[in-house]
């Protein structure tokens, strides 16, 4: 009986350790695929293609939204408004209820911030769309607001603003 005991403690802690290990496989252990697009300042056209790809299979159900972002997501591709290269060689994000994790790795740091936030509805050409907004923190420029299944993106370029496209990782 002491023994059956013993192994179904060992049992049982094997399986929480192991479930914990699963819930950390966020973007603290992520390890980066890195791309040349992220490093390139100018939109190419691999880029151009994911967002038209993205905008062509748009989700606009604020659930559906809700439902695509949880989860991890890794920066795949990236344009800047004054033609700079990204500061960083990998972005991660990591969507968890309103609880959002940013990993920003570059040769100087590498950096994981939380953050809350929700889907704010906004209207363009008559039409209601949401964009992610930041509810704290020190980022809260950040507007994503184009969404599909293989692509999220936001572009500001034509007004000196950045690009950032994230792919969803399997």
């Amino acid at each position: 009986m002491k023994q059956q005991f013993i192994l179904l403690t060992l049992l049982v802690s094997t399986i929480i350790s192991c479930s914990k290990e699963e819930m950390r496989m966020n973007i603290v252990n992520y390890e980066c695929q890195g791309s040349e697009l992220v490093s390139s300042a100018a939109i190419e056209t691999e880029e151009s293609q994911m967002m038209l790809e993205c905008k062509n299979n748009a989700l606009t159900d604020e659930e559906d939204i809700a439902n695509l972002l949880s989860g991890t997501w890794e920066l795949v591709g990236y344009a800047d408004g004054w033609n700079r290269p990204s500061i960083y060689t990998c972005v991660v994000l990591s969507f968890d209820g309103n609880k959002l994790e940013r990993r920003t790795i570059n040769d100087d740091e590498d950096i994981t911030k939380e953050y809350t936030w929700e889907l704010e509805p906004y209207q363009f050409n008559n039409e209601v769309n949401y964009s992610i907004k930041i509810m704290d923190g020190d980022m809260n420029y950040f507007l994503m607001n184009k969404f599909s299944d293989n692509y999220m993106y936001f572009n500001h370029t034509p007004s000196d603003g950045n690009c950032e496209i994230y792919s969803p990782v399997k």
